[in-house]
């Protein structure tokens, strides 16, 4: 068995895990001592329950760093575990991490909005660039050009593989699946994915920043989807709910013109966005 790793998650984790903000309060007429807190709410109900009369302060916030180690270790522990834990249910089992580079193919094929243009580039953990660099020489960490590890993860899965993630969107990929922050081991069936991967392109994906049909949640894009028993069936709903939103309302034709683009032209670009990997999988016919 190959655990295929989502070498992004763990560098992220374990880097914000290994440094904390701490909210310092000042008071002009205070006096006493005033401790550190580690959650702005905290520093609020202090100063309400010690210093209610006190109308003007100040409230500086410092990030404390530790060691490079202890972000390293952070990594080498979860890693550890999660082939322990894999072992333990497969036997023996093969680490496989992968990043994702700077740049990946979604970053040109987006034109509606600018994929992942909500978040700030800069929000990293301090010790990113040692943690990548330790998962690429002693973990063996590969990246794929244009490729986010999430597409190299759904192309490689099969049979005799298991994703280890914690992100959602693997979830239409079909075989086995491990959520080592939840501890969560789960197989998703070819239909089980199928059905996830149409979800979201009604939906979109605001992390990634990718719009899909604006007011659809969960909810109604289930129930939009529930009737549907094969490729044909889900392509023909998706559709549908395209066609009406872009074509029939008001919201939707103001978007479409601001676009610059045609239903049927945002729904690929939103379902291109959205499927991971290479592989086309079909639903089994009974």
């Amino acid at each position: 068995m190959k655990a295929l790793i989502d070498g992004d998650i763990i560098l992220y984790r374990c880097g914000f895990a290994a440094q904390s903000k701490v909210y310092n309060l000042s008071l002009p007429s205070y006096l006493g001592e005033i401790p550190k807190f580690k959650y702005k709410k905290d520093m609020l109900a202090w100063r309400e329950e010690y210093a209610k009369g006190e109308s003007e302060y100040t409230v500086t916030v410092d990030t404390v760093i530790e060691p490079v180690e202890n972000a390293l270790n952070n990594v080498k522990t979860v890693l550890t575990e999660v082939k322990k834990f894999l072992s333990n249910r497969f036997g023996d089992v093969e680490l496989e991490v992968f990043l994702s580079p700077k740049a990946t193919f979604r970053d040109d094929l987006a034109t509606i909005k600018m994929y992942k243009g909500n978040r700030d580039p800069l929000h990293k953990p301090h010790w990113y660039s040692e943690i990548k660099e330790y998962l690429k020489n002693v973990w063996n960490a590969e990246e794929r050009e244009g490729l986010e590890a999430d597409d190299v993860l759904a192309d490689l899965q099969d049979k005799n593989t298991c994703i280890v993630t914690t992100d959602k969107d693997l979830d239409q990929v079909a075989g086995w699946h491990y959520n080592w922050v939840k501890d969560q081991l789960y197989e998703v069936s070819a239909e089980q994915g199928i059905h996830s991967k149409y979800v979201q392109i009604l939906t979109g994906d605001s992390t990634d920043n990718i719009e899909g049909i604006p007011g659809v949640g969960p909810v109604s894009a289930e129930k939009c989807l529930e009737w549907c028993e094969s490729i044909d069936d889900y392509e023909q709903a998706i559709s549908q709910e395209y066609e009406h939103f872009f074509t029939q309302t008001k919201k939707g034709i103001e978007k479409s013109n601001e676009y610059c683009m045609t239903w049927d032209e945002i729904l690929e670009e939103t379902r291109a966005l959205i499927t991971l990997g290479e592989r086309k999988d079909e639903l089994k016919q009974e």
